[in-house]
Formats: C-alpha cells, structure tokens, sequence
C-alpha cells in the first residue's frame, strides 16, 4: 500500500479520535479502534468511502467484515489486498 493512503488513513482515525478526545499519540496501528469507541457506524462509513476512493475499486461484499476495520493496520491491509486484486 502507498504511504500517501496509509499517511491519509491514519490522519482521518486521529482526527476523529482527537475530536473525542483520545491523545493521538496514544493511537498505533493495532490500537482497537471499534472497541475504543474511536469508529462508530458514522465514522465507518466514512472509513469506507475513504477506502474505496485509496483503492480505486468498489469493494466485494465480503470485505465490509467489521474486522477489516478495527485497526489501522486491518484498515492498511485491506486497501492494499484490494489494490492488489484490481492489478
């Protein structure tokens, strides 16, 4: 996955943590997003329209697993499995 998408993904989870109040330094890429609090179905969506604009692709249904999406790191993984199967 390109830095660019990673760098924007990671931006949009700390801004939405910070605007909830969590200390962006306390946010690494296999902090539980979901169970924090940080990702509620709002964010999500959003996450998910981020995630398929990085990707360039509409995603299958398989990958709307609330797992894809609890860390950054699944998060990361998944554009980049996405990106890959579009090539």
């Amino acid at each position: 996955m390109s830095e660019p998408a990673a760098a924007h993904l990671r931006a949009l989870v700390v801004g939405v943590a910070s605007e909830r109040g969590f200390d962006p330094f306390d946010i690494d890429d296999d902090t539980d997003l979901i169970e924090l609090g940080i990702v509620d179905s709002l964010t999500l969506l959003e996450i998910l329209s981020d995630v398929e604009d990085l990707a360039g692709a509409a995603m299958d249904d398989e990958v709307y697993d609330i797992a894809n999406f609890r860390t950054l790191a699944t998060m990361t993984a998944l554009v980049a499995r996405i990106v890959e199967t579009q090539s």
